[in-house]
């Protein structure tokens, strides 16, 4: 493992692995973001990040290939800005990637689409707008 200086100054934290990200999301009780009827991703607190938004994709369905963007519904950052959630985590089980980026970014920088299927606008923001863990 790997720490810096600041971990044991007490700072600032490791971020985890992604191994390590997938253990804990998957051994820690998240509660549930509901829209439209449907679970889209869970609130953790986690030690490292604080609280966050997680929401499980598969990359190859998932990542808008016209834009190569990720897209969440614009009500769901404006809700995740509101409960004050630092951080929106997107974890491929496909690929076995994570990456993360801010609500507030989504809001700054997003692309609104209207997506049909789902009846809702959404905001996609890029893949070089991540961070990966």
């Amino acid at each position: 493992m790997n720490y810096s200086l600041d971990f044991f100054l007490g700072g600032g934290r490791r971020l985890p692995s992604v191994r390590e990200f997938f253990a804990y999301i998957h051994s820690v009780e998240g509660r549930d973001v509901v829209y439209n009827n449907r679970v889209v991703g869970k609130i953790f607190m986690h030690p490292a990040m604080g609280k966050i938004y997680v929401t499980l994709r598969d990359y190859d369905s998932h990542v808008l290939k016209k834009w190569g963007t990720i897209g969440v519904s614009r009500d769901v950052i404006k809700r995740l800005i509101l409960e004050g959630v630092s951080y929106v985590v997107v974890a491929f089980r496909d690929v076995e990637k994570v990456v993360y980026t801010t609500p507030q970014k989504f809001m700054d920088l997003g692309k609104s689409y209207w997506n049909k299927k789902e009846g809702d606008m959404q905001l996609h923001l890029p893949l070089s707008c991540f961070k990966s863990l």
